[in-house]
Parts: structure tokens; sequence; C-alpha cells
């Protein structure tokens, strides 16, 4: 009889340990996928448009974006954008920017310019750096290298805030060692694609920012483990209980080789509980090359001559402002003030360089005249 009930007992609780197992089974495999996938990008060139639509009123498309892989952790892009205006004076209006950028490791340089100036030949005018449409940026030992890439492919390379802050793109094995997911469920579909959908945790927040969160994401299977839909929603701590809500949804997936996919459409729906400010942002990928050499483009980052480079040090909290010359800085300073102070002098000068130069012709010319005559005086005397 004992021995009997120890079967049961032993039967029933492995009964109830078969989704547990059914569940490691299938985050091991999403894990295997994913590694897999990352062993074998060695570079990667993407082509790609985005239209982007800001309630009713804004509406904004940008095409022949491009995004490199060219190693481990080592990333270039070049982007076409719009940023609304921090000028108090210019308040509602979006500038028209051009962006690049080059990752490598912990560093990373950033350069953006004015779309309609866009490449910059030459130097540039000092009161250029007055232009908030006009930056560069170099970050050393930086902890969220990503930020601001303008990556094109979410899905590809998972980004999941609030889980992960993420200095390098997050693998799978990360997000699942560090975060217990609530809920492991798969389905299929309506276009037969096999889902393992990942329910993870609500937490309380880690910054001021978020009071409590949920997180879910769709692997497909059939798709080589790729996210097909990521649905992050939130209740904001610090705007009175102001809940948003940010829906990644890949539309169309393509084949860059038979077997390997990948997110040709996503679109990504950010809903802040305001009509006016709800943003739906289309990424159409037109070129997709995997380790094909030939195909990369970009290079570093570079900063024409005469623009304000920023650099910072996340290890040591320093900060350098560079005058920009060629390939390399040309003049440092440690204190915005020096910099002011060089912008305006620099600004006056170029004033006052004509000026100036106009009043050494000026002078030339009446030390001339004044040659001139004193020799035609001595000739009419010798006369």
């Amino acid at each position: 009889m004992r021995t009997t009930k120890i079967c049961l007992l032993s039967f029933l609780l492995a009964l109830f340990a078969l989704p547990v197992f059914a569940d490691d089974a299938l985050i091991a495999e999403l894990i295997r996928l994913d590694e897999t996938r990352r062993a074998e990008t060695k570079t990667l060139h993407v082509e790609y448009d985005v239209a982007t639509q800001i309630g009713d009123a804004i509406s904004f498309e940008a095409p022949g974006n491009v995004w490199e892989q060219h190693g481990e952790n080592k990333y270039r892009f070049r982007c076409r954008g719009q940023a609304p205006s921090e000028d108090p004076r210019r308040k509602g209006e979006r500038l028209d920017l051009m962006v690049e950028g080059s990752f490598d490791g912990s560093d990373r340089h950033i350069l953006k310019v004015p779309r309609e100036a866009y490449p910059v030949e030459g130097a540039i005018d000092p009161s250029c750096n007055y232009d908030e449409r006009y930056g560069g940026a170099i970050e050393r030992n930086a902890s969220k290298i990503l930020d601001d890439a303008y990556n094109p492919f979410l899905p590809l390379y998972v980004v999941v805030f609030p889980l992960n802050k993420p200095s390098v793109f997050p693998s799978y094995k990360g997000i699942f060692e560090s975060n217990a997911p609530k809920r492991v469920e798969k389905f299929q579909n309506e276009d037969g694609d096999e889902i393992v959908q990942v329910e993870f945790e609500a937490k309380e927040a880690r910054s001021s920012l978020w009071k409590e969160w949920a997180l879910t994401i769709d692997f497909n299977l059939s798709k080589g483990g790729l996210i097909s839909k990521y649905s992050h929603t939130w209740a904001s701590e610090s705007a009175a209980g102001r809940v948003g809500k940010i829906e990644t949804s890949v539309i169309r997936f393509e084949e860059s080789q038979p077997g390997k996919w990948y997110p040709q459409t996503l679109q990504v729906a950010c809903d802040e509980g305001d009509p006016a400010k709800n943003t739906v942002t289309t990424t159409s990928i037109s070129k997709f090359s995997v380790n094909d050499e030939s195909a990369l483009q970009l290079s570093d980052a570079r900063f024409p001559r005469g623009l304000i480079v920023q650099e910072t040090d996340a290890a040591t909290d320093n900060i350098k402002y560079h005058v920009w010359g060629d390939d390399k800085p040309k003049r440092t300073f440690t204190q915005p003030s020096d910099v002011y102070d060089y912008l305006d002098n620099a600004i006056r000068f170029r004033f006052l360089a004509p000026i100036l130069g106009a009043a050494l012709v000026v002078a030339v010319l009446l030390a001339a005249i004044a040659v001139l005559r004193k020799t035609e005086a001595k000739e009419n005397d010798s006369v």
C-alpha cells in the first residue's frame, strides 16, 4: 500500500512537472536558435525606409537609411530623421536631420547635421555650432552603446526594455537567465507558424519613471525563433498615473537565403494616452545582406572641420570639448565657457576679417597713390 502511494505521488509530481519541462525545452530551443544566428552572422548590411505618423498632424517619410554590422560589437549606420526642436524659440518645429554613427566595443561616435547640409563639404562656419541641428559626440566606455542607434529591426536582435538596458544587443539567454517568465505558451498563428509566447512578471520600477509594467513577446519558431510581436505596457509614476503601450509587430518576413529569415516589414505603435502624440512607425527593409563583405558601405562617422565635438568618458565622468580639425581635434577645452569664448571670438573674427581685408586693400591703394604722386612730383621738379 505504501509503495502504491509513493508511485502515485511520483506520477502526480511528474505529471505536474511536465509543463515546466516543456517550457524549459521551448526556451532552450529559442536560445539555441538565437546563439546559432549570432555565431553565423559576421557582417550585415541593411537598407531600409521609414514612415512615421504622429497623431493626425505630422507625417514623415525617411527613405535610404543604412545599418551595418562589421564584426562583433561593431556597427555603423546612416539615417534620415526628424527631431523636435529643443530651442524655446523654435517650439513645435521639427528638424530634418541626417545622422551618422559608428560603434566599436564600448566607444561610439555620433554626427548629426541638417539634411540640406549633408554631406558636409569642407569646414563649417563657427556660427553653426550654435545651431542645434549640428552636433558631434564621442562617448568612451558607454554603458548604453546602442541608445539612439536607429536599429531598423528590433525583432532580429531584441531590445527588451524594461527587462534590459542594453549595452549590446541582448541575447535570448541573457534575457531568460535574468528574468523568470510568468507564462510560456505555444500555439499556431493564422499563417500556421508555430509561436512561443512568453509573458514576463511585472515588477516594481527600477527607476522613478516606471511604477509597473508588463511585457509579452511572441517568438516565431517557424521563422528561426525571431520575434514576431513585442508588447510592452506600463504605468508612469511621474505623470499622474498615465499609462502607455508600445507594440511592435512584424507585418512580413522574408528569407535572405533558404531557411534564414529576417523581418522585412515591421510596425511600431506607441500609445501614450494622447491621440495627438501617439506614434506609428513603419520600417521596410529593401536590402538585407549577411556575411557579404562587398555589401558593406559605411566607414567611421567623420566630423567636419570646425565642429565642436563633445567627448565624454563614462568611466571617469570626464568631459572634453574639441574643435575638430583634419580627422582629429585641433583644440580642446574642459569648460563650456571656454568653448563659447572661442566661438564668439571666431565669429567676431569671421565678420571682421572681410572688413579688415577691405581696409588693408584701401590702405595699399592709398599708399600706392601716394607713391605715384610723390614720383610724379619728383619728375616735375627735375624738369
